[in-house]
């Protein structure tokens, strides 16, 4: 049944009503939650990517992280961290991430975060891991108390890492570079073990 309703979510139709189900709906919905708080659902990831995978949704409707309003984006993004951290702490997941997939990478028309670790199904490791090594005295661009720099050591054609000292702020420069250069899909990554910084990757490998 779980299987069912993720390839409904990924349709076409899903978007009429994904939302309102995340909104209203989430005690009638088969998701086998291990988490849930006031505005957030984490549950197993129906089709997992990485060995641990689980999905952390808002009770909202938000069809996408661009449409994260300021009013909106601190507590959302801060809230959703601090869940993670404890998921990831509760279920043994080491060296843990948080991914936001954006424009085309985004499959399913409702904002939700990948709370992961390990490898891929693959077998493959996870390659974005802790920013080290960035040279702050070359930025790339800013906004507010937000500053993005080029990634020292690159996996994908583009690659960014941004702080700042409010997470509405950091959203807000990932948007101005993802239409500066006109990205059509992108992923925004959190290492959980420091939380202090965004990575925006788009593109092929490098």
């Amino acid at each position: 049944m779980r299987r069912l309703l993720f390839r409904i979510a990924r349709s076409k139709i899903a978007e009429y009503f994904i939302g309102v189900a995340f909104a209203y709906c989430t005690p009638l919905m088969p998701l086998n939650a291990v988490h849930q708080t006031a505005t957030l659902i984490v549950f197993p990831h129906p089709k997992p990517f990485w060995q641990q995978h689980f999905l952390i949704v808002p009770k909202q409707r938000i069809a996408s992280i661009a449409r994260i309003t300021d009013a909106i984006a601190e507590y959302l993004v801060s809230d959703c961290i601090a869940t993670a951290k404890l998921v990831a702490e509760e279920q043994g997941l080491l060296n843990a991430s948080l991914l936001v997939n954006g424009g085309v990478y985004q499959d399913v028309p409702q904002l939700h975060f990948h709370l992961f670790s390990g490898a891929d199904m693959q077998g493959s490791a996870w390659e974005f891991g802790l920013a080290t090594n960035v040279n702050r005295q070359e930025r790339y661009s800013a906004y507010e108390s937000a500053t993005a720099f080029a990634h020292p050591q690159p996996r994908r054609q583009y690659h960014f890492v941004i702080w700042g000292e409010r997470y509405s702020d950091m959203l807000q420069l990932a948007s101005n570079i993802v239409l500066a250069l006109e990205l059509s899909g992108y992923a925004l990554v959190v290492d959980l073990d420091t939380s202090d910084c965004l990575q925006l990757i788009s593109g092929t490998s490098v």
